[in-house]
């Protein structure tokens, strides 16, 4: 599945005015990196369809673009969140890494938790951690404050 290509003339509906968070890879065609992240970023895309868009810009056919958002090497990819540049990063990389990019800026599940907040309601013991695992197991490695209730 090729992702959609978008230009300067695209770039503010496709990616400012989007309501999902944006993933964009500055590439070009001449770019050998760029060809090898090329399947990444579509099971990416496939992967995280109706949650995010994963877009790309050719450098040297949108160059102001590339220029405004101070683009200097291929590829680079930049997250945009609410129509503005949240985060973003350079060079090749595997579909974990670029999934943890974006992930900060996924929507989450009705009642999922963060990390942080999971520590902190574990502080002032509003809620406890269970361990499934058999005994042996458990006793091997296990969080400080878990209680094992093996299956």
């Amino acid at each position: 599945m090729a992702l959609a290509q978008v230009t300067e003339q695209t770039f503010e509906q496709e990616v400012l005015h989007s309501e999902l968070p944006v993933m964009v890879e500055f590439g070009a065609e001449w770019c050998g990196p760029c060809k090898t992240v090329a399947p990444e970023l579509a099971a990416l895309s496939q992967e995280l369809e109706g949650k995010a868009k994963i877009v790309t810009v050719d450098i040297d056919k949108s160059p102001m673009l590339a220029r405004a958002l101070g683009v200097q090497s291929v590829p680079t990819f930049v997250i945009f969140h609410n129509g503005q540049p949240a985060g973003g990063k350079a060079g090749a990389m595997r579909r974990a890494e670029l999934r943890a990019l974006i992930d900060p800026f996924l929507p989450r599940t009705a009642g999922a938790l963060k990390p942080e907040e999971v520590a902190e309601l574990l502080k002032r013991g509003q809620i406890s951690l269970v361990d499934t695992r058999e005994a042996p197991v458990f006793a091997r490695a296990h969080l400080p404050s878990a209680t094992n209730l093996p299956l």
